[in-house]
């Protein structure tokens, strides 16, 4: 306060009047926050600010104005480096496509020492990102023509995930229709092979102007419909279309 007090003192009395910067002033101001946070120590002060300023720019995302437009800018452009690959010409989809990979980072090992069962959701859907990618919707899509969203899903946790662990997870494509992708993802530990998780989800094409379901644009539609017919001949999956009870209830 006593080092940028007064260059800030200036430009505050043109819209109302100020206090003069005098010592009582400052002691009051300090006894004020110490009776605000008397337990915290400075870093989780620190903490608080700064997850209230993430909190700002969120809300500023949501709405598109300020740094929050620049925060929503390189998150789409963040997607995009993750997931690059488009469909091409020559490739071969007509066995589950493999167009997603991670490594557990070790922060989302829980309590119970293993992955928490959120995590599973979250890399599936990345790999529902990677599909979307694949069939062409990038940023300028989302804005003109809309994308999809998920309207149902099931997930089959078969096996504990650990940090550190690379995991790959491939596609199936079971339906579809000019609204509707219903997709099977399957996960897998990339140094065994064995599955650890399973995933069944109903997507559905939300139109950008409208904000209600519609039509993909011709050429993702055509995209979908390249894939289904080449995965139509594969087996379905035993877990798909499983439904959650108990014996006869």
């Amino acid at each position: 306060m006593a080092q940028f007090g007064p260059s800030l003192k200036w430009p505050w009395t043109k819209l109302m009047d100020v206090p003069e910067l005098t010592d009582e002033l400052l002691e009051k101001i300090v006894e004020q926050s110490m009776s605000e946070s008397p337990e915290a120590t400075t870093t989780e002060l620190e903490r608080v600010r700064d997850d209230c300023l993430v909190d700002v720019l969120l809300a500023l995302r949501q709405n598109g104005v300020g740094a929050g437009a620049a925060v929503a800018a390189a998150e789409q452009a963040q997607l995009a480096r993750a997931h690059p690959r488009v469909i091409a010409d020559g490739d071969d989809v007509s066995q589950p496509l493999e167009l997603y990979s991670a490594t557990v980072p070790p922060k989302w090992v829980d309590y119970n020492g293993h992955v928490h069962e959120s995590r599973y959701l979250q890399m599936f859907g990345d790999a529902s990102d990677a599909l979307l990618a694949y069939l062409g919707i990038d940023s300028a899509y989302r804005a003109e023509s809309g994308s999809y969203f998920t309207v149902e899903t099931h997930l089959s946790h078969l096996r504990e995930i650990t940090g550190g662990q690379r995991l790959d997870v491939s596609t199936q494509l079971l339906g579809s229709d000019p609204k509707r992708l219903h997709l099977y993802h399957r996960m897998t530990d990339a140094a065994t092979g064995e599955e650890v998780a399973t995933a069944e989800h109903m997507y559905l094409h939300v139109a950008a102007s409208s904000g209600r379901a519609g039509p993909a644009e011709a050429t993702v539609l055509a995209r979908v419909e390249r894939i289904a017919a080449a995965q139509a001949a594969l087996p379905r999956p035993d877990r798909a279309g499983r439904a959650i009870g108990l014996p006869g209830s």
